[in-house]
């Protein structure tokens, strides 16, 4: 029988964002996109044949 007493710290979440128009948080994602969307694949799993 095992009687051991076994505790665990209370995990934290990540704040929550709202990504509101003109909050930071929605200003740095709108560039990150942009960013995203001005790269070139150059992977061989993008090629067309």
């Amino acid at each position: 029988m095992n009687n051991a007493l076994i505790t665990f710290a209370k995990p934290d979440n990540e704040p929550v964002k709202s990504y509101k128009p003109g909050s930071p948080e929605r200003i740095e994602l709108q560039k990150e996109l942009e960013r995203q969307s001005n790269e070139t694949n150059t992977s061989s799993l993008a090629t067309t044949r």
